[in-house]
């Protein structure tokens, strides 16, 4: 299951959106993404997003040849409307409910079939035990028929994932195999940044069990190793203490990076 190459899923879409503060004993600069370039190999971008925001929140993702709207209820984003190029009316979306506590339930995922009727056809469920995210269940529906398709089980030392068993639902007979995660000892670039940056950042959004502990867990994940090879993450911080250069590399190979570009006040 565990290749590289799955790494770069999140070049095509749109990244993560943060809002931070720096903190001084003089004064307090606060900061917002809006524009965000992906690379991958070269040093070229191959695509980029800008942000829109109403209020503290953003509201929409313009990339090269699609875009998406971002709802809320209260702090909440509870819905994803997914748009190709001008079109008017969504491709898909996602629907986002929640548990009591605030932590995600489960992402539904429509896709249209004809006119303005749409279908479920994705359903990502979430798991927690003692508040700490447990396990991740990706599922296809067809005709309103579930079937499991992944599923990644975590392990924690302290507040962070380091292993995620990983099963093949559509293959029973496969084994499950384990991928590792390792830390520096510094807070979580990510996390601190965004408090859903689950379901604005492309690398996240999609959900994928491999990725998610990058963003729940207390520190920088720092490398990521699995049965057939493993990659690092490395992060680049700004004067700000903005997260300006995130990449996956493999030895001195780099895979991918997003580069963030600020307005700060």
């Amino acid at each position: 299951m565990f290749n590289v190459k799955t790494l770069l899923i999140f070049i095509t879409a749109t990244t993560l959106i943060f809002s931070c503060k720096k903190n001084d004993t003089e004064s307090q600069t606060t900061c917002r993404a809006t524009k965000v370039n992906y690379f991958q190999t070269g040093s070229n971008p191959i695509d980029s997003a800008v942000y829109t925001y109403t209020g503290d929140k953003v509201s929409k993702v313009q990339l090269s040849t699609q875009n998406y709207t971002i709802e809320y209820t209260g702090n909440n984003l509870t819905k994803k409307n997914y748009f190709v190029s001008a079109a008017a009316t969504p491709e898909f979306y996602d629907l986002i409910s929640y548990n009591t506590d605030n932590t995600i339930s489960k992402v539904e995922t429509f896709s249209r079939s004809s006119g303005s009727t749409y279908e479920l056809v994705w359903r990502v469920d979430f798991a927690y035990t003692g508040g700490k995210l447990a396990k991740v269940t990706s599922n296809e529906v067809n005709n309103n028929v579930s079937s499991g398709f992944d599923e990644f089980t975590y392990t924690y030392s302290g507040n962070n994932i380091t292993s995620a068993s990983y099963r093949d639902l559509t293959d029973p007979g496969s084994p499950a195999e384990t991928i590792n995660y390792s830390y520096d000892n510094n807070p979580n670039y990510l996390k601190r940044q965004n408090s859903q940056i689950l379901l604005v950042d492309a690398f996240f959004s999609d959900l994928d069990g491999l990725f998610i502990p990058l963003v729940v867990s207390e520190n920088n994940v720092v490398s990521i190793s699995g049965a057939v090879g493993s990659v690092s993450v490395t992060y680049e911080i700004d004067n700000n203490q903005n997260l300006r250069d995130f990449r996956i590399m493999q030895g001195p190979q780099q895979l991918a990076m997003s580069r963030y570009t600020y307005t700060c006040n």
